[in-house]
């Protein structure tokens, strides 16, 4: 698992499947891909991998809010996650006006494995969070960033469920600046080719960038 910092978050793992070619994404990059040519990070921001065709750049934090997005979207459609129970239930208190967008949020917070329940008039106790969240900051703190992502989702007109998994997975996913392991760079790299869209985060930002040998020689000639 990643290791522990202040913007800490969990690893998810996907069974491989590789999207086929398409005129956006171009040919199949994980076909590149070599056991002996492990990844690299840099400034602790970015992640090098060298593909049979060059090079990818991968952005940490973007590749790892497509993943856990994607997750996130799907458990909202189908299940419910897994909660880890609080050795402790937490009440917090919220300002009137987080308290009624928290609990505009519960059921779909409850499946992706919240287990939170209203405590009077604007306090909440919490029993469990999910595995990416818990133990990683104070309830209380994990809460009030959750509710400021959602905030700013909100204000693209989103629907409910969509602000959730975009705003749970902003919350989640490795900051820049975090160092990761070489097999937490792996597991990044395996998961972002495993989403249906890796190209991109949920906000738009580009999750990798390619380099190829050929356009990398003929600048060096120039």
């Amino acid at each position: 698992m990643f290791p522990e910092t202040e913007e800490d978050s969990g690893v998810i793992t996907l069974e491989s499947k590789i999207s086929q070619n398409t005129e956006e994404q171009g040919p199949n990059l994980l076909q590149g891909f070599k056991d002996d040519k492990v990844p690299y990070q840099i400034h602790a921001r970015y992640i090098i991998s060298p593909i049979k065709s060059g090079y990818i750049l991968i952005d940490q934090q973007s590749a790892h809010e497509r993943i856990l997005y994607e997750r996130y979207h799907e458990t909202l459609g189908k299940q419910q996650a897994s909660s880890q129970g609080q050795l402790f239930a937490q009440t917090i208190e919220l300002t009137p006006p987080d308290a009624v967008l928290l609990t505009e949020m519960l059921p779909d917070l409850r499946l992706l494995g919240f287990d939170i329940e209203p405590f009077g008039a604007n306090a909440f106790v919490v029993n469990g969070l999910p595995a990416e969240v818990a133990g990683k900051k104070g309830e209380a703190e994990i809460i009030d960033h959750l509710l400021s992502q959602y905030r700013e989702q909100l204000e693209l007109k989103l629907d409910t469920r969509e602000a959730i998994a975009r705003a749970m997975a902003r919350s989640a996913a490795v900051k820049r600046g975090q160092r990761l392991s070489q097999t937490e760079m792996q597991e990044i790299i395996n998961q972002l080719f495993a989403c249906e869209n890796p190209l991109r985060s949920p906000s738009g930002r580009a999750c990798y960038i390619s380099f190829n040998l050929d356009d990398l020689e003929r600048q060096f000639a120039e």
